[in-house]
């Protein structure tokens, strides 16, 4: 608990010989108008420190990772919401030689997948869907896979060269983001 100071001044108006209570009474006028304008900008400031921190805290942030394992002739695609606060997935396109796919999310990275790699097989394929939200530090599986006539380095090479993932996603605030998984 907080002590309180107060400073009282008391003028008695009916003994006093000069004009000492209307200057005295100005300047605590004035001096209490300027303290309570100060505290009105402080807050204010607090304020919008306070909704930025709110902002900050509530950033998604989509990041792609790839990963190819020579022992195990796999390639693997992830994508992870690195950000502090969830995504909201609002269209997800694959785009395969400049064509937009059309499909489920998983459809389509299963349709460009085989198209690119024929005999590609696909070990694990994990894809969220439009609406969606995506919570903090989860990790999405979208394409683990192997060929039996292509390294893992190929199979990635292949991939990235033909295909490109866009994903548009938005903050619990309603900001937009891109998330684009392109070589191109």
């Amino acid at each position: 608990m907080q002590a309180a100071t107060y400073i009282l001044l008391y003028i008695d108006p009916e003994n006093s010989k000069t004009d000492w209570t209307t200057i005295l009474s100005a300047i605590a006028t004035f001096a209490s108008s300027l303290t309570a304008v100060i505290a009105l900008f402080y807050t204010r400031y607090q304020i919008q420190s306070h909704e930025k921190h709110n902002r900050l805290m509530a950033t998604p942030h989509l990041s792609g990772w790839t990963y190819t394992d020579s022992t195990e002739n796999e390639y693997k695609f992830t994508i992870v919401n690195a950000g502090i606060g969830p995504a909201i997935i609002k269209k997800i396109d694959v785009i395969l030689d400049g064509i937009f796919l059309e499909g489920t999310s998983f459809e389509k990275i299963q349709t460009a997948a085989s198209t690119i790699i024929p005999d590609i097989s696909i070990i694990e394929l994990e894809m969220f869907s439009e609406e969606e939200l995506l919570p903090a530090h989860r990790v999405y599986t979208v394409l683990r896979a192997s060929s039996p006539s292509r390294s893992p380095e190929a199979v990635l090479v292949m991939l990235q060269d033909r295909m490109d993932i866009l994903i548009e996603y938005q903050s619990l605030y309603g900001e937009q983001r891109k998330f684009l998984a392109s070589n191109n």
